[in-house]
């Protein structure tokens, strides 16, 4: 059995789709796409990483061998589920609607004002939940947009402070999505070379 051949059975018993495997691992979905085919092979990084994911022993997953079934399926699956990290995105995601709901609460009670940012936190915490890749980008470009839209608003409430303390809010979320989304990708292609 080839090395494509054990990572597409070890990814449907697993119950895994391509991109699933891709997050987990940290590449792309044509990467799973191409080891499945025989197009590439993972590195010894992704090898490690695979063997982990599919509680396997490297030599199980590399040598031409069968792969041992496992007689305790529910035991390996725990101690994958246990050794599962919570991503970034979904901590972001957190953050971002307890940020909105505290807006929004300080809005009814003290400054209606405030329930925009509220709105636009929450929204920005649905994006963050919903994406599955690139998220970051999403609540970038959702930002720009608002930004887009509010700017001709702000030059006509400039004489309404909040106003202006809220369009800093969104500039500032602009720039840590921004960066949130470029460092990684400046990281996977720095990486490549």
């Amino acid at each position: 059995m080839t090395l494509a051949e054990k990572i597409i059975l070890l990814r449907t018993e697993n119950k895994l789709s391509q991109g699933d495997l891709a997050e987990k691992i940290g590449v792309s979905r044509q990467s799973v796409s191409k080891w499945e085919t025989g197009v590439s092979t993972p590195d010894l990084d992704k090898l490690v990483l695979l063997a982990e994911i599919f509680n396997i022993t490297i030599d199980e997953l590399v040598k031409g061998d069968s792969i041992k079934q496992n007689n305790a399926p529910e035991e390996s699956q725990q101690k994958y589920v246990s050794n599962t990290k919570i991503s970034l995105q979904r901590v972001i995601g957190v953050c971002l609607l307890i940020l909105g709901g505290i807006c929004a609460i300080f809005g009814v009670v003290f400054m209606p004002i405030l329930v925009l940012p509220a709105i636009y936190l929450i929204i920005c915490s649905v994006i963050c939940f919903l994406v599955k890749q690139h998220a970051g980008l999403a609540v970038a470009w959702f930002t720009f947009l608002t930004l887009l839209v509010l700017s001709p608003m702000a030059y006509w409430l400039t004489a309404i402070t909040s106003a202006k303390i809220i369009i800093v809010v969104i500039v500032i979320c602009f720039a840590v999505t921004l960066g949130w989304t470029v460092i990684p990708i400046y990281k996977r292609h720095k990486g490549k070379k």
